[in-house]
C-alpha cells in the first residue's frame, strides 16, 4: 500500500464517508485490513464493469472488459457470493462509468440491460442500497455543449423495462 493511498482510505474510514468505489478484488481487500485494524465497517460500491461497447475515443473508453477498470460482472458476482469473506466491508452499492463524451444513449441502455439481469442473477444474496451512473452529464461534441440530462439517461434506464428499488447517485 502507497502511503498516499492509505492515507486517503484511513481519512474515508475515520470521516465515516458514504461509499469508498472500488475498482478491484485487490482493493477490497486493502480497505478491509485497513477498517480491520482502525475497528471499523467500511461501505463500499462496487464499480462494474458491463463490457460494452461505446462509441468514443479509445483513450477514454472503460467499459469494455479489457480496460483495465472496474470489475468483470462475472468476477462481480464471485465477490457478492463471498463478501463474507471481507468482514470489515458492507458492499452497499453499484457503480458504473462507461467512458468520456458518449454521444449516444444506447450504450447506457445496454449497460442498464446488463446490470439488471447482474441485479436479478444476485437478487437472493444482493440487493444494492446505493446505484451510481458516473459522467452521465455534458459533453462535449463537434464545439458544441450537448447535453446529456439526467432526464435522457432516466428514460434510457427505464427502456430497460425494470424495477429499481434502489437510491440513484448522479453526479
Amino acid at each position: 500500500l502507497g502511503d498516499v493511498y492509505k492515507r486517503q482510505i484511513e481519512q474515508g474510514l475515520n470521516e465515516d464517508i458514504l461509499l469508498f468505489n472500488v475498482e478491484s478484488e485487490e482493493e477490497l481487500e486493502k480497505i478491509n485490513l485497513l477498517a480491520k485494524r482502525l475497528k471499523k465497517k467500511a461501505r463500499v460500491a462496487l464499480r462494474l464493469n458491463p463490457d460494452i461497447q461505446v462509441d468514443t475515443h479509445s483513450y477514454i473508453k472503460t467499459a469494455k472488459e479489457e480496460t483495465k477498470f472496474g470489475i468483470p460482472l462475472s468476477q462481480a458476482y464471485s465477490i457478492l457470493e463471498r463478501r463474507k469473506s471481507f468482514p470489515n466491508l458492507e458492499i452497499k452499492g453499484l457503480h458504473v462509468h462507461l467512458g468520456s463524451q458518449i454521444t449516444s444513449l444506447e450504450p447506457y441502455r445496454q449497460a442498464m440491460e446488463k446490470l439488471v439481469q447482474f441485479m436479478d442473477d444476485t437478487h437472493d444474496f444482493f440487493t444494492p442500497s446505493y446505484f451510481r451512473f458516473l459522467n452521465a452529464h455534458s459533453q462535449y461534441i463537434y464545439g458544441f455543449i450537448h447535453n446529456l440530462s439526467v432526464y435522457w439517461i432516466w428514460n434510457a434506464i427505464l427502456a430497460s423495462d425494470r424495477e429499481c428499488k434502489f437510491n440513484w447517485i448522479f453526479p
